[in-house]
C-alpha cells in the first residue's frame, strides 16, 4: 500500500478521527518513539505494507508495555 493509505488501516486517534498522512511519512521517516515503519521505493512512491504496519504497532506495545512494567 502507498505511505499515504496508512491513515486507513491503523486505529483511529482517541478522538475518532484518522491520523493524518503527514503522521504516517513522519512514522516512516523519524519513527515514533524511535521505532520507524519500514518503506520501500516503487517507482516515484513510497509503499509499506500491512505486515509492516502489524511489525511495528507490536514492536511499539512491546517497549510500551517493559517501560510500564
Amino acid at each position: 500500500m502507498r505511505v499515504t493509505d496508512v491513515p486507513r488501516h491503523v486505529p483511529p486517534l482517541p478522538d475518532g478521527r484518522r491520523v493524518s498522512v503527514t503522521s504516517a511519512f513522519r512514522w516512516t521517516l523519524t519513527g515514533l518513539h524511535g521505532i520507524r515503519l519500514r518503506r520501500f521505493k516503487i517507482g516515484g512512491t513510497w509503499h509499506t505494507t500491512q505486515q509492516e504496519i502489524d511489525r511495528w504497532s507490536r514492536a511499539l506495545t512491546a517497549m510500551a508495555e517493559a517501560a510500564h512494567g
